[in-house]
């Protein structure tokens, strides 16, 4: 079977390595049929609020974007005889409030995306600066200060806002959160467990998708996100899942892809999906 990458970033970002084209090479050397280049949407879009600052660091300027969109386009037609290049962004979700802008800033482009994957990298809350959930030395003083339950609950709170806003078509990094945690994986309250449902419902409801995103084994987790409880029930529920490294290196294109389908296969995995345009199209596990 010749699978695809839905999750890559490049240089563009200021975090990954490698140009757009480093990846689409990997892609090919790997025999894949497509691959999705969807780095970070531009962070100078956001509101001057202090929990958008740090994130806004890590992403190109929306001047940038057009460049990005224009050399995805260009490499479409020049590898189109090898593989198919989608094009999408990651969007960070932060608020209802920032999603609006992020929506209007975008508007030229939503023709053009063939999905559009959201995320929650930060969190905070009324009285609480944001802080980064994936910037290590962070962890430890603000599950001291906060608990775990806490930051827990508040991190699938945003996810289900995220989702309930109906303007992605792919769930990343499902449980982001177990970051935190590495190398154990987090200890979920009922409480936890049940926004982690209500989110499943709402991803149901909405026609939704969930990667299986394979860069937590390389930040030093046992499973990728989401972890294999989640992930059983997804399947158990029909819930489309795809593709995605969240490669910030060229040659972590596809990294493990093989392994996870292997032991999902077990729980009676069946089908991945593709994009095109942003409609979902099945693809059978052979």
């Amino acid at each position: 079977m010749r699978l695809w990458d839905y999750h890559t970033h490049n240089s563009r970002c200021n975090h990954a390595q490698g140009s757009i084209i480093d990846y689409v090479k990997s892609a090919i050397n790997n025999y894949f049929i497509e691959l999705g280049v969807s780095d970070h949407a531009p962070g100078d879009i956001l509101p001057i609020l202090p929990q958008y600052e740090k994130y806004k660091k890590y992403t190109m300027s929306m001047k940038d974007f057009h460049e990005y969109f224009k050399e995805v386009e260009i490499l479409q037609e020049k590898f189109k005889n090898q593989i198919n290049i989608r094009f999408s962004t990651e969007i960070n979700f932060n608020s209802l409030n920032a999603l609006k802008t992020q929506k209007k800033a975008l508007k030229p482009y939503l023709d053009k995306f063939d999905y559009i994957i959201g995320a929650v990298h930060n969190i905070y809350w009324e009285g609480v600066d944001s802080w980064s959930i994936n910037i290590p030395y962070q962890s430890t003083p603000v599950l001291e200060k906060y608990g775990a339950n806490k930051i827990n609950l508040q991190y699938y709170k945003m996810l289900k806002q995220m989702v309930k806003s109906d303007f992605i078509d792919i769930v990343a990094h499902f449980d982001n959160i177990k970051y935190l945690y590495r190398p154990n994986e987090p200890n979920y309250t009922d409480e936890v467990w049940q926004i982690i449902y209500d989110v499943m419902d709402l991803i149901e409801k909405n026609g939704k998708v969930v990667e299986i995103n394979t860069s937590g084994i390389l930040k030093g987790l046992s499973n990728p996100f989401p972890g294999d409880d989640i992930v059983k029930e997804l399947i158990q529920r029909k819930i489309p899942l795809t593709l995605g490294s969240d490669a910030h290196k060229p040659e972590h294109v596809g990294f493990m892809f093989k392994d996870f389908i292997k032991k999902a296969k077990k729980w009676d995995l069946k089908y991945l999906c593709l994009f095109n345009k942003r409609e979902l199209h099945p693809v059978k596990i052979t």
